[in-house]
């Protein structure tokens, strides 16, 4: 007999060059396309994000980005205020005149490397 096997949670991401970097962008990232959690308020959020920040920091990544809506209130709070590091990135929209009505942020923590750019 088979055993019942339950998803908890996963995250959809990848390595990639910062394309969007007006500085540099040469610059190898970790992009989270997607974090989702079926069983909240359990830490798995938080182990996932920093299972990614660690394996980045391994590979060499300068800084994990990711987007979320402005609406969904409780990962902006949980982005911005539970995880330590992460912010509203310098190329998310509403950094730029006559795009702060757009409904989303794009956030980053700088990790390795990329903190001394």
């Amino acid at each position: 007999s088979k055993e019942e096997q339950n998803v908890f949670g996963f995250a959809h991401f990848r390595f990639e060059p910062d394309e969007d970097s007006p500085h540099n962008p040469l610059l190898p990232i970790t992009y989270v396309y997607e974090l989702q959690i079926s069983l909240t308020s359990h830490g798995l959020g938080q182990k996932l994000m920093t299972l990614i920040e660690l394996l980045s920091l391994q590979l060499q990544m300068t800084k994990v980005i990711l987007t979320v809506f402005k609406c969904n209130t409780g990962a902006m709070r949980f982005y911005l205020n539970k995880l330590k590091g992460y912010g509203v990135d310098e190329c998310s929209p509403s950094n730029f005149e006559g795009e702060e009505d757009v409904d989303y942020e794009i956030l980053s923590k700088r990790i390795g490397v990329g903190k001394k750019v």
